[in-house]
């Protein structure tokens, strides 16, 4: 099927068209970007005349309350994440626009971050299942396991990868075109290169990593209910929380947990958690190290030994407060 042509009519055509080039030069993916400006633009041509010069507020704001009706809350912030942006790109043209505020969306997933014995059993019970070829997807599930906590790779990386994004001496991964439209290098731990390696000759040099005919990868879909079927076939699930969103607790939290036990193992090798927290974030792909730094106050909540070993690491930060109660 042809990607559909956007073609950009109002008066803020040439810098729509202007600011995807810019953001294709910076790297960014601009599919998205473009869907949302020619809605913006779709919109201004319809409530006003196509060589108007000044944009009143009260279109954007119409605009900004229609997109409600046509895509989800959290696409809605998302739509309005991505205007602010050309907002901004206008401004530096002279060009002043209002900008909505965006709203603040609940999203329904919860996270959920396992322990090294919760880990151990998950992987162990996977690993028991495979028992020759005809299991031979459970082989293929327990490596999925293993690269999933191993890097922190999102669901949708780890499923999608192929044999060419695995560097010639198996020392890493390429994950190209991940969110945000990125590229990135996704080193691999010692234990895990020895796992892949003698994993490339149980599949026979497969297109896809994890793929049933090597043509086409696994679904998402899949890996959820293999992961669910291991918690419950592993009784780790007899013992976690239940759920507070309506997605539930899912695969995607052999991500977070990835993060909150590096975090953890820096804290006990004495090594400074915020200088190393830039480079967390790159490794796992996020766009900033706000996204990265969630994972701290997880880290001290999940390992109640962590704030034992911050004594020392905090000490002499702080300043002492007397206690005026005593007389």
């Amino acid at each position: 099927m042809p990607r559909k042509e956007y073609i950009f009519q109002s008066s803020l055509s040439p810098y729509m068209n202007n600011f995807l080039i810019f953001r294709e030069k910076q790297g960014k993916g601009i599919e998205e970007t473009r869907r949302v400006l020619y809605d913006l633009d779709q919109f201004i041509v319809k409530n006003l005349c196509v060589d108007e010069t000044h944009i009143e507020r009260n279109i954007i704001e119409n605009w900004s309350l229609s997109l409600s009706a046509k895509v989800s809350s959290q696409s809605v912030a998302a739509y309005l994440s991505l205007y602010k942006a050309f907002a901004k790109y206008l401004g530096l043209q002279g060009i002043k626009l209002f900008i909505p505020e965006i709203p603040i969306v609940k999203t329904e997933y919860e996270a959920y971050v396992f322990s090294e014995d919760e880990i151990n059993r998950i992987i162990t019970y996977s690993d028991n299942q495979y028992i020759g070829p005809e299991t031979i997807f459970w082989a293929k599930y327990s490596v999925l396991l293993r690269l999933l906590y191993g890097t922190g790779m999102r669901i949708s990386e780890g499923i999608n990868l192929t044999t060419k994004d695995l560097d010639p001496k198996g020392e890493y991964f390429i994950v190209s075109r991940a969110k945000g439209n990125k590229d990135r290098i996704v080193v691999l731990h010692p234990t895990l290169r020895k796992v892949i390696r003698k994993y490339l000759e149980l599949i026979n040099d497969s297109t896809y990593l994890f793929s049933k005919d090597g043509v086409k990868p696994y679904s998402i879909r899949w890996a959820q209910m293999m992961f669910s079927m291991v918690l419950d076939g592993s009784g780790v699930a007899e013992k976690m929380p239940k759920a507070k969103g309506k997605k539930g607790f899912n695969i995607h939290c052999l991500r977070h947990t990835f993060a909150v036990h590096s975090i953890r193992n820096m804290i006990k090798n004495g090594i400074d958690v915020y200088s190393e927290i830039p480079i967390l974030s790159i490794y796992m792909g996020h766009e900033d190290p706000q996204g990265t730094e969630q994972y701290l106050h997880l880290a001290g909540e999940v390992h109640l030994d962590i704030e034992e070993m911050m004594k020392d690491y905090n000490s002499g930060i702080f300043p002492e407060i007397e206690d005026y109660e005593k007389e």
